[in-house]
């Protein structure tokens, strides 16, 4: 029976080479079919056995690659598992499959979103990392499974986690040909993911070289190149500059025309597209990258997975937003209030996405509250359209009411503020003091971890200046009554900066004293604090500088802090 599958073992390595070879997929099929017979031929605890299902398992990975049928993605995921379980495997070997059971698992995790994959396939890549004779490999898987489970949890551990491992050393003209590309794709996530706490531009220069860099390293009929091109359209946009703008319309449009109507991806790529465009928009005022941007979003939604639909339906609700904004289209808000109503209804629970959703719903509420409430599709004669009669603005309030009461960092900093901005707007107009000094005391509240210290100066002054201004809420709390509370919003709303820099003032005669290596690392810290900004620098230099882009943190950035 041995004799029998290693025979097969053999037909099917030879299949494998020629497919790595010549890409031709027959081949790849029989070798996937040798390969099966051979693990059936091959007895529990034969030597041979767990490289034969290993190998097996790349063939099924390669073939859902070509096929996306999800199958084969299982079918890797089982051989795998088999092959790490196998007895008698040395540690060594356990290992490295480990380190290929990280890659499948975060495949799989793409395609149906469950969380324990993710975290199994970061356990996996551990153990390589830590046992591995070459650990190259799943260093780099390990980076791939962090980010991806950041993006899933907003955990920041996970993202300074995948920052780490992608810039660990890539050693030898070998491996750094096969990972130095997928750890320059890790860098273009985590840093244009950490530039939305930081808006520090240095994040976001880093990105976009890594991410032209990861480009430059691949073919043209590379099959990754897409998804760098993506990666690099993504973080493009996020820049002020319109020539990046125009860039990143050029790298998503790459990345759509290779991508076959059939690809699991492309409606991801299409809705980048979408996203290239409205930020060209936004920049430039071209109404017609606004009508691309809407369709091309139109068409993301139309060809989308259930696993990216609420994503797929908050940009579809963005683009209505900003089509009645420019357009005054007044089936715009309905559109737009549609989609986010059913992405609110797609997403679970405890997602870090759907405080976010609610937010742009209550804008989305507020942008038309005189609309009128009309009937659903199946809804009968009798039931006509009919004025809101402030329903509208009502549900506005209370959505914003339970944002700004949640606990918790539910919120990313820029959301946080907006829901508190938009809530004192909105209670203020209607004439309902209390909940509007509630809008503006959170608002408030929040300005120092907006303006936290870790940040450029230049990036702390713009979220200041973008927060409701103190002096309006001192004017609302006096109308309403409440002196003392006005002078507190008073204090609380004008000093941030200045008490931020005084508390890195405080002396440290004693904490020297008693553990100089510790004051030591204090003036270490307050030097990183106090550095000079880019705009600095550049004004310094004579050469020009580039505004900070608008806040989305949430918390605290990689700093000497954070070792």
């Amino acid at each position: 029976m041995s004799a029998i599958g290693q025979f097969y073992s053999l037909l099917g390595t030879v299949r494998v080479a020629r497919f790595r070879l010549l890409h031709h997929r027959p081949s790849l099929d029989r070798a996937i079919g040798h390969l099966e017979r051979s693990a059936a031929g091959l007895p529990v605890g034969h030597p041979d056995r767990p490289l034969n299902l290993a190998t097996l398992s790349n063939c099924l990975l390669w073939r859902y690659e070509l096929t996306s049928d999800p199958a084969d993605l299982d079918g890797a995921v089982d051989r795998l598992r088999e092959a790490v379980a196998a007895p008698g495997l040395p540690p060594r070997e356990r290992a490295a499959h480990h380190g290929d059971l990280a890659a499948v698992l975060r495949a799989r995790f793409v395609l149906y979103g469950e969380r324990p994959d993710l975290d199994e396939a970061i356990a996996a890549a551990t153990d390589a990392v830590e046992h591995a004779d070459d650990p190259a490999s799943a260093i780099t898987n390990r980076a791939l499974a962090r980010l991806a489970r950041y993006e899933l949890t907003a955990g920041l551990d996970d993202l300074l986690g995948a920052l780490h491992d992608a810039r660990t050393p890539v050693r030898g003209p070998i491996a750094a040909a096969l990972h130095r590309g997928m750890r320059l794709g890790v860098l273009v996530d985590a840093l244009g993911s950490r530039y939305q706490y930081t808006d520090d531009p240095e994040d976001l220069d880093a990105a976009i070289s890594a991410g032209r860099e990861a480009l430059a390293t691949l073919s043209r009929v590379d099959p990754n190149r897409a998804a760098y091109a993506t990666e690099l359209s993504l973080v493009l946009r996020l820049s002020d500059d319109p020539a990046r703008h125009t860039e990143a319309v050029e790298a998503a449009e790459e990345a759509l025309r290779d991508s076959p109507p059939e690809h699991v991806d492309r409606a991801y790529r299409q809705s980048t597209l979408s996203m290239a465009l409205l930020a060209r928009h936004l920049s430039t005022g071209d109404r017609d990258d606004l009508r691309r941007a809407r369709e091309m979003a139109g068409e993301a939604l139309a060809a989308g997975t259930e696993l990216n639909r609420p994503m797929l339906l908050q940009r579809a609700g963005l683009m209505a937003a900003r089509w009645f904004d420019v357009t005054a289209d007044p089936a715009a808000p309905a559109e737009g209030e549609r989609a986010i109503r059913a992405a609110l209804a797609a997403t679970p629970a405890h997602h870090p996405m759907r405080e976010a959703l609610a937010v742009q719903l209550a804008d989305l509420l507020m942008r038309n509250p005189t609309a009128t409430t009309r009937p659903a599709a199946n809804a009968s004669p009798a039931d006509e359209a009919r004025p809101d009669d402030g329903a509208r603005q009502a549900e506005a309030r209370e959505i914003l009411l339970a944002a700004v009461r949640r606990p918790g960092p539910a919120l990313s900093m820029h959301s946080a503020l907006r829901a508190a901005r938009r809530l004192s707007e909105l209670c203020a107009e209607t004439g309902d003091a209390e909940n509007a000094l509630l809008g503006y005391r959170h608002a408030i509240e929040l300005l120092p971890t907006a303006a936290w210290p870790g940040l450029r100066r230049a990036v702390r002054e713009s979220r200041l200046a973008e927060a409701p201004r103190a002096t309006d809420a001192v004017a609302l709390a006096l109308n309403a009554g409440h002196p003392e509370e006005a002078v507190e919003l008073l204090e609380a709303g004008r000093s941030v900066l200045w008490s931020q820099q005084l508390d890195l003032r405080t002396d440290l005669t004693r904490l020297r004293a008693a553990a100089p290596d510790v004051e030591g690392r204090m003036n270490a810290i307050r030097g990183w604090f106090e550095r000079p900004s880019v705009a600095g620098r550049e004004a310094t230099s004579g050469s020009p500088s580039s505004p900070a882009r608008r806040g989305a943190g949430r918390t605290t950035p990689e700093s000497p802090t954070a070792r």
